[in-house]
Parts: structure tokens; C-alpha cells; sequence
């Protein structure tokens, strides 16, 4: 997700980058998607025990399956399947939503700077053989002045048989480079926001830490982690064996949880049934 956007795109035998890999790009308002599967099917696990690629950002693994780019808006996806591991939904532009959909993965599944809703989806966390910190499922990378990113409704937060009790965060906040005057670091106008309302959680769910703190460049150039606490990651009313209230695992009230309805989530987007 660090790496760089080319400014050619095109397909190589060599592992392309974020803006390099995606199975579909959309970068046109109104599209809809239904009773269809999206995957990416780079062979993640495979690359992980016997690596073919030279590292592109933290591995180069990134495989992304589907990714809503610039010029994306009211991206509409119903009973989709969005199967991939490192990076498959990438949500980066627009207004969308997503409605009854499984999207899998491992490492920051769901990530992105659009104002994304999530209702009544299954968001499965996939093994990664000896891996500790299984993965993260919600990225966001939002504008800081912009009020709602990644919002999940009713959704339900699974796991294949071999991903372990608490091992796996709601997720993180990235804060992607971008080139300025005096230099490329981490853009200090992106907070990210997520928000999990009225969630099943299984017990792969890391019950204390809940969310992890994730790497920026400084702009004096070190490496400094954007902590949860320093960003905008929320829950309301989680429920399942996963769901647990730590000082990091911050639970919004009723009257919070509602600054983050559908109306506002998409911003006056209102979707016919």
C-alpha cells in the first residue's frame, strides 16, 4: 500500500504496486455490480513460504481485487464475492456501497480515502502461515476534514479454520506518502476513519489491543507509527466472542453511533432498493 502510483499502470510479469495489480479498476461514477465474484488469485500463501518477486513497499504482495479510483462515485455492489488477500478492496475515491457482500483477505482487506458503507456484509480474515499478527481489515486513509470513511453495518467479521484467537486487528490508520515542496513523507492532512456499528465478531478478534498502529515516513524523514488513539477508529454496540472494551477499543453511545448514518455516511446518495 506504501508503494508509489505509476504512471503507467500497464501489466508486467513483475509485481506491479498497488495502482499496478488490481483485477478491475473503476474510475467511472454508477457502477454497480451484482451476484458476482471479484478475486484477485495471486497465489499469496505460496509467495509467503517460496518468494519469486523483489520487495515493492513492505513485500510485494499487494494483490488487489477490486479498486474504486479516481472518478469512482456511487459505486453500488450487491451479493458480491471480493476474494484476495493483501489489499482487495481497495476503496480510494467516491461514494460507495456494498450490500450483502464477502470480501476476504488478510493484510488491510478493506482500505482507502472513500466514504465507503458496508450493510449486512461478511468480512473473513484469511491464514497467513507464521504469522503472528494475523492481519487487519479496516485501513482507512481518509481526509481529515472529510467526516466518514469506512463504515461497517450489521456486518459479521469471520475467519478460515486456521487464523487463531486473537490474532487478528480491526484494523489501522494509514497515512499514505505524497510528494510536497520540501520533500515526500506521510500526508498530515489524512486521519483515518472507521467505525464498526452493531458487528459480530469472532474470537479471532484481538480483544484488548483491537486496533494496531501503523508506519509513516516524518517529514524530517523518520519513521513514526500514527497510533490508534491518534486517529478515528471506532465501535459501537460489537457483539460475538471477538467483541471486548479496552482503553484502545474505543465504543462510541447511541447519540455518536448516529453521526454515522447511512445519509451521512454517503452524503445525501440515497440508493432505491
Amino acid at each position: 500500500m506504501s508503494t508509489p502510483r505509476p504512471d503507467n499502470p500497464a501489466r508486467t510479469a513483475r509485481p506491479g504496486g498497488t495502482w499496478g495489480c488490481a483485477s478491475l479498476i473503476v474510475r467511472a461514477s454508477d457502477f454497480s455490480a451484482r451476484n458476482l465474484t471479484i478475486e484477485n488469485s495471486f497465489d499469496y500463501v505460496g509467495n509467503l513460504d517460496s518468494p519469486r518477486f523483489q520487495p515493492i513497499g513492505p513485500n510485494g504482495l499487494q494483490a488487489v481485487a477490486l479498486m474504486l479510483d479516481q472518478g469512482a462515485d456511487r459505486s453500488h455492489l450487491v451479493d458480491v464475492d471480493l476474494v484476495g488477500h493483501q489489499d482487495t478492496l481497495f476503496v480510494d475515491a467516491g461514494r460507495s456501497l456494498f450490500r450483502g457482500c464477502r470480501i476476504s483477505g488478510s493484510v488491510d482487506f478493506v482500505f482507502g480515502a472513500g466514504r465507503a458503507l458496508f450493510r449486512d456484509c461478511e468480512l473473513q480474515s484469511r491464514w497467513r502461515p507464521g504469522k503472528p499478527r494475523q492481519g487487519y481489515v479496516a485501513v482507512p486513509s481518509t481526509p481529515a476534514a472529510q467526516d466518514c470513511g469506512l463504515v461497517f453495518e450489521h456486518c459479521r467479521l469471520t475467519r478460515e479454520a486456521r487464523v487463531p484467537d486473537a490474532s487478528v486487528a480491526l484494523g489501522r490508520a494509514w497515512r499514505p506518502g505524497r510528494t510536497f515542496a520540501d520533500g515526500k513523507y506521510g500526508d498530515p492532512d489524512v486521519l483515518g476513519n472507521a467505525a464498526y456499528l452493531s458487528c459480530w465478531m469472532d474470537a479471532h478478534i484481538d480483544p484488548v489491543a483491537g486496533w494496531d498502529a501503523m508506519a509513516y515516513t516524518a517529514r524530517d524523514g523518520q519513521r513514526v507509527m500514527l497510533e490508534p488513539l491518534d486517529a478515528r477508529l471506532y465501535e459501537f454496540d460489537s457483539r460475538g466472542p471477538g467483541a471486548a472494551r479496552s482503553p484502545v477499543r474505543r465504543w462510541l453511545d447511541a447519540e455518536q453511533a448516529a453521526a454515522f448514518s447511512p445519509a451521512r455516511v454517503l452524503a445525501g446518495w440515497e440508493v432505491a432498493a
